[in-house]
């Protein structure tokens, strides 16, 4: 609510990223997009907003209608998908379609809303680290282009 102000001034958007529960202990007491939500409108400002982030997102029971109310108030996604089982809770992600996230499905949705803005490819992974990063950017596109239909 403090920020809004300056954000508005300089044109600056201000996105609310909504961490998975499993970082309650540490990192945000913010783990759904209606908890969000109510604070962006609370907050009422047109530069304050959300970042969606699809490993903190998909097991919301009610993502889909948290998706809608969200409209307009999407300013960044982060595309990922979540080992099963995972490994570790932060640096265990897998290449987007490896994973057990309806990534197609979420990011539909997000699309259904209107938002236009990027999409970022967001892989924290120990194990793909290591990997050759020219053969991971060429894995890394083959998996964007067969989730965003791109030829």
């Amino acid at each position: 609510r403090d920020l809004a102000p300056l954000a508005e001034e300089l044109d600056v958007k201000l996105g609310l990223e909504i961490l998975h529960p499993m970082y309650l202990d540490a990192w945000s007491a913010i783990s759904t997009i209606e908890q969000a939500m109510n604070i962006i409108d609370d907050v009422d400002s047109r530069n304050v907003g959300l970042v969606l982030d699809l490993y903190h997102i998909f097991w919301d029971p009610k993502l889909s209608e948290g998706i809608k109310r969200a409209a307009g108030k999407i300013f960044g996604v982060h595309v990922n998908d979540w080992r099963f089982p995972t490994r570790d809770i932060l640096l265990d992600r897998v290449l987007i379609g490896d994973g057990i996230i309806p990534v197609q499905k979420i990011i539909d949705e997000i699309n259904e809303t209107g938002y236009e803005g990027f999409f970022e490819i967001e892989i924290l992974s120990e194990e793909l680290s290591k990997a050759d990063y020219s053969e991971l950017l060429e894995k890394i596109k083959g998996s964007y282009k067969s989730i965003f239909g791109i030829e």
